[in-house]
């Protein structure tokens, strides 16, 4: 991922977000509390809502790639397909179950580490 907004940053990270940015602000998503700092979305210094999840994932299924990204998408537990992610503290997925787009994110979950390893 970090090499692919290099990418389209023409060997530019903050070229990259910029772009990057352009494109989800032309698409008419709103950027309020987006934080992009790498590509990988590994650093303390991303964020991002799950409401601006939402609406990316909407605006993919408008795009003529939309079951090449979809068919990416691992298939979960709960048939659906979604991606996850995880960092300290952090948990969550996003994706598609049937018609529905969804997005969830927990944050500070100390109790969920220990209690729940896996969704």
């Amino acid at each position: 991922a970090e090499h692919l907004l290099k990418a389209i940053g023409k060997g530019s990270t903050n070229n990259g977000i910029r772009t990057v940015k352009n494109w989800l602000t032309s698409e008419g998503i709103d950027l309020k509390g987006f934080k992009m700092a790498d590509g990988s979305g590994l650093s303390k210094k991303n964020a991002i809502s799950a409401k601006q999840l939402v609406s990316i994932l909407l605006k993919m299924t408008v795009s003529p790639y939309f079951q090449i990204f979809y068919d990416s998408l691992p298939t979960q537990k709960w048939n659906a397909r979604a991606k996850s992610g995880t960092m300290t503290s952090v948990k969550g997925y996003a994706g598609f179950k049937k018609n529905l787009a969804f997005a969830f994110l927990i944050n500070q979950n100390i109790i969920l580490d220990k209690t729940l390893p896996s969704i």
